[in-house]
């Protein structure tokens, strides 16, 4: 038979019930899946700013991404030195198989952001000629959906958070994007009070330092207390392997270790090098600090101890007499910065 007219009224009203009611479930999940990006977002804004230690607040920040987008593997990237991109913190469950890494500025995906300042959503890896798959030999997963976005700092970009394949197999959505750089607003100011507050102490103790052997200095004059008070001190406050002073023999040709601290006694007593020969030596004939930040890579570089990969000199001049170098190194290479290399310069200076 037929559908009688009131049949058909009846359906008409129960189908626009239904439309209201499905309207009304979309905007409560709307309005469920907004609370709880503003919950994270506030207790992203409480966590950043209850510390100022720097890997406190990179965790802080990594941890409720997580939480909030539940992904299989992601990066914190902070730029250094202008133009380096260098890999801080991972997330997800796969987090622990990414590897540190560093990229230059436009390489890969995280590169391309830090360039331009844009965040970049990708729906799938595979067709997208920006992304770096030397990353994913590395980590060994496959990256099929990305989204990366700048963290900007008075118009400058200081780092980039990049997430990677969701666990549910859905791409990221321009709502991901959003959310994901409201959360970066609130953490760059976390990271940039962290880094101030990091560059602060440094300062602090660079000064406490140089204070502290001027203090020595001027409290000796015997020649072995001063010498092994300069290294010692320097290595507390250095992060290095160890910290040595080569001054110059009779001749005024030969170097020969007179204090360290840190070296293996066999070096201390037979390590001998020429003036201009070895990063220390070279340091005195060029008159300058000189870093060999990869000693393994470098030809015709002069060392004792095969574990040292990273080391630093700066020459030990007084009233144009040249008297020797003062050394630190390190078994990590690229492990000094220019902060130590401006300590090491000063404290060079004071000690000679």
């Amino acid at each position: 038979r037929r559908f009688t007219p009131e049949e058909i009224r009846l359906i008409g009203s129960i189908g626009q019930q239904a439309a209201i009611a499905i309207e009304h479930t979309g905007l409560l999940a709307d309005r469920e899946r907004r609370i709880a990006e503003l919950a994270t977002l506030d207790q992203i804004g409480r966590a950043v700013t209850s510390t100022l230690d720097l890997d406190q607040v990179l965790n802080a920040i990594m941890q409720h991404i997580n939480s909030q987008f539940r992904v299989e593997a992601g990066s914190l990237l902070l730029v250094e030195d202008d133009s380096l991109l260098h890999f801080k913190i991972a997330l997800g469950a796969k987090g622990e198989a990414v590897k540190p890494f560093t990229l230059e500025m436009g390489q890969g995906i995280a590169g391309w952001v830090a360039q331009t300042g844009q965040s970049l959503l990708v729906a799938d890896a595979a067709q997208e000629p920006r992304h770096f798959r030397t990353v994913d030999d590395a980590t060994g997963f496959v990256t099929r959906s990305v989204l990366a976005v700048p963290m900007q700092f008075k118009g400058t970009v200081r780092g980039i958070i990049e997430i990677i394949n969701r666990l549910d197999g859905k791409p990221f959505t321009p709502a991901d994007q959003a959310l994901l750089e409201a959360i970066s607003s609130s953490a760059v100011i976390a990271i940039e009070n962290a880094l101030l507050h990091l560059e602060t102490t440094k300062r602090l103790a660079e000064v406490s330092t140089l204070y502290s052997i001027s203090q020595q200095l001027t409290g000796h004059l015997d020649p072995d207390k001063v010498l092994n008070t300069i290294v010692e001190t320097l290595k507390q406050v250095i992060d290095c392997r160890a910290c040595c002073i080569f001054l110059t023999d009779a001749s005024g040709r030969g170097l020969e270790i007179k204090a360290a601290s840190g070296l293996k006694p066999e070096w201390q007593s037979s390590a001998r090098l020429m003036v201009g020969q070895g990063v220390a030596g070279r340091s005195i004939t060029e008159g300058k600090l000189l870093y060999d930040p990869d000693l393994h890579a470098s030809t015709g570089t002069v060392r004792f101890d095969q574990t040292v990969r990273s080391l630093m000199a700066a020459p030990l001049i007084a009233r144009e007499k040249v008297l020797g170098a003062l050394c630190v190194d390190h078994e990590r290479p690229n492990a000094f910065t220019p902060d130590v290399g401006r300590l090491l310069s000063i404290a060079a200076a004071q000690a000679a």
